[in-house]
C-alpha cells in the first residue's frame, strides 16, 4: 500500500499528521508513505518508509493552494500510484476519485493546523465540499467530531474521532519527587496550581479571591502556584495581596518542569474555558491531579464528570477547594476519573485508530 499525505509546516508546532503517520510507519513496515511538504528538510528523521517530496509551487495563497489541490495533486497521486491521499488542513482535492482522508484538528469555522489567515475564506466556503468528497474525516477530540456532526448530520457516518497525543513528560511522580518539588517551591506545603496566559489573565483576581476564603475557613498550610506562560504581571498590585508569601509566580518554567510541578499538585484550576485548547487539563489529569474548571458545553464534552465544575465567581470556586481538600474520598474518585479520561490521549492510541480510519477507506 502507498499512501501519500499533505504535511503542514507552521513555525513553532509539529505537524500532528507527521507525527501520526511516524508511528504508524514504524508498525507498518510494507506500507509507503509519500509526504508532500513545503520544507521536506525540516521534517526531522523519518522511518525508512516515508519519503518526502517538495510541494510546488508553494501555496502561498488560496488560489495556490486551490490549484495545487485540484490540479498538481491528483497528477501527483497517478505518479506515485498511491493508493489513498490524506490532509490535516481541512481540505481534499475535488478532482481525483482516489479515496481521501481528512483530518481536522481545529474548528472547522477557523483556520486549521495554523493555516496563514489568508486561507480563511477558502476553507470556510469550500469545507463542506471537502468533507463530502472525503471517505473518512477524522477529528482529534471528541467534542470536535460532536460538532461537526450535529451542523453537518450527512456526514456523521464518516466521523470518527482518533485523539491525539498530549506533550511528553506529563505522568504521575513518586512521593519523594512530590517532596522534591514542594521543598524547591513552596517550604515543603502542599499547593494548589494554576496556568496563567493571556486568555485567562483578567480572571486570576478571581483566583486569588478565592484562594483567601479558602484561607480563611481553615487555617491550612496549602499555597498556590501559578504558572505563569505569559510576558506579562498577571496580578496587578499584588504587593498588596494579603496572602502574597502563600503564592508563588513561577515564569520560565520549561515543559519538564512544568510536567513535574503539576504532578506534584494538590488539584489543578483552570480558570477559562479557552484553556481547553491547550490540553493543560488533560494532562493535569494524566499525572493524576484533580481538576477544577469552568461549567460549560465544552469542558462536559471533553472531561465528562472527571472534573470538578465551578463558575467564575470566587466563592463557588472556594467551595470546590474546599470540597477536595476535606474529602478525600471524592478527591481519590475524580482522580481516577481523569485517569480514564486522560487515557486515549497517546499516540500510540491514537495512531492505532487512524490506522483503522485508513483500512476502512481502503476497504470501502
Amino acid at each position: 500500500m502507498i499512501i501519500a499525505a499533505h504535511i503542514e509546516q507552521n513555525k513553532g508546532s509539529t505537524s500532528l499528521l507527521l507525527k501520526y503517520i511516524s508511528s504508524i510507519a514504524v508498525e507498518q513496515a510494507c506500507v509507503q508513505f509519500i509526504l508532500f511538504c513545503e520544507a521536506p528538510e525540516a521534517t526531522g528523521p523519518l522511518p525508512a518508509n516515508c519519503k518526502t517530496a517538495p510541494l510546488k509551487p508553494s501555496p502561498k495563497n488560496s488560489l495556490l493552494l486551490h490549484y495545487w489541490l485540484n490540479y498538481t495533486l491528483p497528477s501527483l497521486l497517478k505518479k506515485y500510484k498511491a493508493n489513498l491521499f490524506i490532509s490535516e488542513n481541512n481540505t481534499c482535492s475535488l478532482r481525483t476519485t482516489l479515496p481521501q482522508l481528512m483530518l481536522v484538528k481545529q474548528y472547522f469555522t477557523a483556520t486549521a493546523s495554523g493555516n496563514k489567515v489568508r486561507y480563511t475564506r477558502y476553507l470556510k466556503k469550500y469545507f463542506f465540499s471537502f468533507a463530502s468528497k472525503a471517505a473518512r474525516i477524522c477529528t482529534t477530540n471528541p467534542v470536535l467530531g460532536e460538532e461537526l456532526g450535529s451542523r453537518y448530520p450527512v456526514l456523521k457516518d464518516k466521523i470518527s474521532n482518533i485523539y491525539h497525543g498530549l506533550a511528553e513528560g506529563y505522568g504521575p511522580i513518586d512521593a519523594p519527587q512530590q517532596a522534591d518539588i514542594l521543598n524547591d517551591h513552596t517550604n515543603g506545603s502542599y499547593f494548589f496550581v494554576c496556568e496563567c496566559n493571556a486568555t485567562n489573565s483578567t480572571q486570576m483576581v478571581t483566583v486569588l479571591k478565592a484562594f483567601s476564603i479558602f484561607k480563611k475557613r481553615l487555617k491550612s498550610s496549602l499555597q498556590l502556584v501559578l504558572i505563569n506562560k505569559g510576558n506579562h504581571n498577571p496580578i496587578p498590585d499584588f504587593h498588596l495581596y494579603k496572602h502574597r508569601k502563600e503564592v508563588q509566580v513561577l515564569t520560565g518554567t520549561t515543559q519538564q518542569d512544568e510536567a513535574k510541578i503539576v504532578a506534584a499538585a494538590y488539584a489543578a484550576i483552570e480558570i477559562s474555558s479557552s484553556q481547553m485548547e491547550n490540553d493543560w487539563g488533560l494532562q493535569c489529569m494524566q499525572c493524576d491531579i484533580p481538576l477544577i474548571t469552568i461549567e460549560s458545553k465544552l469542558a462536559r464534552q471533553l472531561y465528562y464528570d472527571a472534573a470538578t465544575y465551578t463558575e467564575p465567581d470566587e466563592k463557588i470556586l472556594a467551595d470546590k477547594l474546599m470540597l477536595l481538600y476535606k474529602d478525600e474520598n471524592y478527591r481519590s474518585m475524580q482522580i481516577g476519573k481523569g485517569k480514564s479520561v486522560a487515557a486515549p490521549y497517546t499516540w500510540q492510541h491514537c495512531s492505532q485508530l487512524l490506522w483503522q480510519s485508513i483500512l476502512q477507506c481502503c476497504n470501502d
